[in-house]
């Protein structure tokens, strides 16, 4: 029915009203399509409307849809005044595009009686060109490199390893989809970062470590346990060689005391003569003055002392 010929034979055998007719005609004049647009930060910014060679054109509409703000209309800004430009021909244009300018607008087109000849919905995102790639470089326990790529600006950025320096000959060769790329102890050719997104693209060749091998994990964990066991066998055998030898010295002590005690010499034996006085004094603390009858009574218990 989309045909001229199919319309043509309906309309002539009667089998389709003219009121269907006047709409079909009126859907293919009236266009509404997407599109989307992609721009940088910082720069100028143009949205365009469906051109028309030969419809005659009075009203153009921009609108912001994200807050329902209409920016132009007949030809003249209502907003955002400051910093767009509205042209003859409806086209409108972004001085100095920002990131909250991204979203959806739209642009309608009207005919002298009113009528919307053509609808656009545009998406617009403003983007942050990425900045040079900076490479980590590590290794693994069993000596495979690690290169990390990483940008410190940029918006929606997507990186890849190539094989190839860094050259738009677009016979790069992709060997990872992504920041991280792992290589064996065999290096593929010079390798470049490559780093981009839809409105810029930055690349940067790392130098390429050559990493030692080392033993895995598990061995590694092995040979820690195997080694810290061995570690306290010696201590234990050391600590039970100490305790033995300490008992063995405190033995050798006792043995060599009761030896020394054994063989002391014995005590020469003293010879008591018969005129020789025998007799045990015991010598008393000094006695406090007292009466003179106490005294006459200590002087006889005195007496009664000395045997």
């Amino acid at each position: 029915m989309s045909s001229t010929h199919t319309l043509r034979a309906l309309t002539s055998t009667g089998g389709l009203p003219m009121w269907m007719l006047l709409l079909h005609l009126y859907i293919r004049y009236v266009i509404a399509e997407d599109t989307r647009v992609v721009g940088r930060v910082g720069n100028s910014i143009f949205l365009h409307p469906k051109m028309h060679l030969h419809a005659k054109i009075s009203d153009v509409r921009w609108k912001y849809v994200n807050t329902n703000m209409l920016i132009a209309r007949n030809g003249t800004l209502v907003n955002l005044t400051d910093r767009c430009e509205i042209f003859l021909n409806g086209s409108l244009k972004f001085n100095e595009g920002l990131k909250r300018d991204s979203g959806i607008y739209t642009v309608q087109q009207f005919s002298e009686n009113g009528d919307c000849l053509s609808e656009r919905r545009i998406e617009l995102s403003i983007l942050e060109p990425v900045s040079k790639p900076k490479v980590r470089t590590s290794c693994t326990f069993d000596g495979r490199v690690v290169l990390t790529c990483s940008v410190d600006k940029g918006d929606r950025v997507v990186m890849n390893w190539n094989k190839q320096p860094y050259a738009w000959t677009g016979s790069n060769q992709t060997l990872s989809s992504g920041p991280i790329l792992f290589l064996d102890s065999y290096t593929p050719g010079k390798l470049t970062c490559v780093a981009m997104n839809e409105i810029s693209e930055e690349g940067f060749s790392p130098v390429v470590p050559t990493c030692r091998g080392r033993t895995s994990a598990v061995a590694a964990f092995g040979f820690f346990a195997f080694a810290m066991t061995t570690l306290a066998v010696a201590i234990l055998n050391l600590k039970m060689r100490c305790q033995k030898k300490k008992k063995d010295v405190e033995e050798n002590n006792y043995i060599e005391m009761r030896g020394n005690l054994c063989n002391k010499c014995p005590q020469e034996e003293t010879t008591i003569h018969l005129d020789q006085d025998t007799s045990h004094y015991e010598f008393c603390r000094p006695i406090a003055p007292a009466s003179s009858q106490r005294k006459r009574r200590l002087s006889l218990e005195l007496n009664d002392i000395y045997v």
